[in-house]
């Protein structure tokens, strides 16, 4: 109960108003559960605040009241608010227009509605509650409110399913990598055993030929010596010249019989194409296939359009700066139909069709 200039003591503070502080001392950087508010002043404070406050000619007859009361008084004055005009000065808003579908003050109904035939809202909200409109409005909200505990099943499950995406493309990914270094390693193994039989190869044809290098060595050698005019002269060196040419043609033929098949085999590495191809490419290893999941449920047309919901054709053009509503007066598993309000006419819509261009919800 709100009592102008009532004092309270400290030992009636309740269990409420501990959890709010006291504003005043609050400037004053100490903490003090407020036990009440200053209803013109519109701040909560503690007793001790509150005896200052009083003590000031202007603050004289300022009303204190509970934690409770101040909350009841806020809410009231919340909604108060919801029947005032936001365009006209704080206006109160009386009149409807069925025509527009909009709620206004007696200025906004003189400057823009004054041939849609207004009605009174004090008329109109006596039998709302129990009409098929209101009914239509919580019925839409009850299933927005469920579409959105679906929805957020939904993103948890999603959470789950992006969580255990990306461990198995991990794991994915790490077993073909293993495979592929797997593959390379068998294919390593096979040039490495290759490179050490033809080096192999080679060592043995290298140890012939510098066998047979050596014998050569050692019979040319041997013509050489019977050339040597120091130790032939005359007749001994020209008999042994005469004897060289047959033995010179002996050692160039049997050196070409001898080193005829002692070649080496020159080899080096080539990359190979579709791996260097591979390599140079932007994804080597793989890449991602996207699918799509789905972490909201689509509402159905049929959900959309319910019987009571409200409808109006969308506002295309400038020009149609309002359209006419109606509603939805009957739903079956193929169609909808909506009344109209001014010419109480009935249009019927296919539920299969898309309906968005044609319709909105209001």
């Amino acid at each position: 109960m709100e009592v102008a200039g009532k004092r309270l003591d400290i030992d009636t503070e309740s269990a409420e108003g501990e959890s709010s502080l006291c504003v005043s001392c609050e400037v004053e950087n100490v903490k003090t559960p407020a036990c009440g508010a200053c209803r013109e002043c519109n701040e909560k404070m503690c007793t001790t605040c509150f005896r200052y406050h009083l003590r000031v000619k202007l603050c004289r007859n300022h009303v204190f009241l509970s934690l409770d009361e101040f909350s009841s008084l806020s809410l009231c004055s919340g909604l108060e608010d919801v029947t005032r005009c936001e365009k006209h000065d704080n206006e109160i808003i009386k009149f409807y227009c069925r025509s527009h579908d909009i709620a206004g003050c007696g200025d906004c109904i003189v400057l823009g509605h004054t041939s849609c035939k207004p009605e009174y809202i004090n008329d109109l909200a006596k039998s709302f509650k129990d009409g098929d409109t209101y009914k239509s409005i919580v019925k839409r909200l009850e299933d927005l409110e469920k579409q959105k505990t679906v929805c957020e099943q939904e993103i948890e499950k999603g959470k789950y399913e992006c969580e255990n995406m990306n461990e198995n493309a991990l794991k994915g990914l790490r077993e073909f990598r293993t495979e592929i270094n797997k593959c390379l390693d068998k294919a390593e193994a096979r040039l490495l055993s290759e490179m050490k039989k033809l080096k192999k190869e080679n060592t043995e044809t290298q140890t012939k030929i510098e066998a047979v290098l050596q014998s050569f060595t050692s019979e040319l050698q041997e013509v050489k010596q019977m050339l040597d005019t120091q130790l032939y002269r005359d007749n001994a060196l020209f008999i042994n010249a005469v004897n060289c040419k047959s033995k010179l043609a002996d050692i160039e033929k049997k050196y070409e019989q001898s080193t005829k098949d002692m070649t080496l085999k020159g080899f080096k590495f080539v990359c190979n194409d579709q791996m260097l191809a591979l390599q140079e490419s932007e994804r080597p290893v793989g890449s991602l296939q996207f699918c799509q999941i789905e972490c909201r449920t689509k509402e159905t047309t049929k959900q959309k359009f319910c019987v009571g919901t409200r409808v109006r054709h969308p506002r295309k053009t400038k020009k149609m700066a309002y359209t006419f509503p109606g509603t939805v007066t009957k739903v079956t598993d193929t169609t909808f139909t909506v009344e109209w309000d001014i010419s109480y006419t009935k249009t019927t819509y296919n539920i299969a069709d898309d309906n968005s261009d044609k319709l909105e919800i209001i």
